[in-house]
């Protein structure tokens, strides 16, 4: 009977209402806190959910760095793979298709007139190609050749300056096939 009068004690129902009331103001404070609550410079990004936060609308250039976009290239697929535009950056794309496991990729431009350097060698047996492009159109789309190599793991770069000021710098690979795919391009791009 002693210990019930122990549990029974006036400290110990203080002592639970206090533990009730502290563990549901948590939840009730969310709700009250606003920005003008919090001193200027106070949280740090530790103290903010990084998801939580969107693009800020007003940002232009949110998705480029200095005005630079970088962009991913990727195209995996088991032949016959249809044209698919794998590259659209500013006034220039690269569009690429495959048959019986080997890659056409055309570089095309949507400026007036452009230039274009497309270097690229075969790491199976050091063969290689050099292909200038001293002047294209939208009228005028160049495939880059891949005429001279094996068509087994091809390494390419590539360089595209536009009349407009649009430039492009691209590194490319062509890939044997792997996981059930036979054509396999992949590779990044800034401008």
């Amino acid at each position: 009977m002693s210990r019930l009068r122990t549990l029974l004690h006036p400290a110990t129902g203080i002592a639970i209402l206090a533990l009730v009331v502290s563990l549901g103001s948590g939840a009730v404070a969310a709700g009250l806190i606003t920005g003008a609550d919090i001193k200027n410079d106070s949280v740090t990004g530790k103290d903010v959910k990084e998801s939580s936060l969107a693009k800020v609308p007003a940002a232009k250039n949110a998705d480029k760095v200095g005005g630079v976009q970088v962009k991913r290239i990727r195209l995996v697929g088991a032949s016959p793979v249809g044209a698919t535009t794998i590259l659209r950056l500013n006034s220039f794309s690269l569009v690429a298709s495959c048959t019986g496991g080997v890659a056409t990729v055309t570089a095309k431009t949507t400026s007036g007139d452009a230039e274009l350097s497309w270097e690229a060698v075969d790491a199976s047996d050091d063969s290689s190609i050099d292909q200038n492009v001293d002047s294209f159109t939208s009228a005028s789309p160049v495939d880059l050749d891949f005429s001279n190599v094996a068509h087994s793991d091809i390494i390419g770069h590539l360089r595209y300056v536009a009349s407009n000021g649009d430039t492009a710098v691209v590194e490319l690979s062509e890939e044997d096939g792997f996981a059930g795919a036979d054509c396999v391009l992949t590779g990044s791009a800034i401008g």
